[in-house]
């Protein structure tokens, strides 16, 4: 997105919040995904996220074939995207605007290693 007078909102390890001033949007980046949402937009994407509770959607998702047990939606779109109670935290703290660091209850789940054996 180009255009001038950004503000960065909050930051973490995997992501972080900026808004673009002449825009009126915010930019998400989390991970490797990226969106962007004009005021309302975002208002609403924070009521949303603000409301999930990781423990209980876990739950409910237990026997999913998904590692990632907690499905967030996009809006209207068909685009649903796949967290952890970890990351879900993470975002939540993203966009609580909170001025501290963000800090992993289980380092372990940030590293994941992929063995290939020859």
């Amino acid at each position: 997105m180009m255009c001038p007078n950004i503000q960065v909102l909050n930051t973490t390890t995997n992501g972080a919040i900026y808004w673009f001033k002449n825009c009126e949007m915010a930019q998400v980046i989390f991970k490797n995904l990226c969106f962007d949402f004009y005021l309302e937009e975002y208002d609403a994407f924070l009521k949303y996220l603000s409301s999930l509770d990781g423990d209980s959607i876990e739950k409910k998702y237990e026997n999913s074939i998904h590692r990632r047990k907690i499905p967030i939606r996009m809006g209207k779109s068909c685009l649903t995207i796949l967290l952890n109670k970890e990351e879900l935290l993470e975002l939540q703290f993203l966009f609580s605007g909170q001025d501290r660091l963000f800090i992993l209850n289980n380092p372990t789940v940030q590293i994941e290693y992929q063995i290939g054996l020859n």
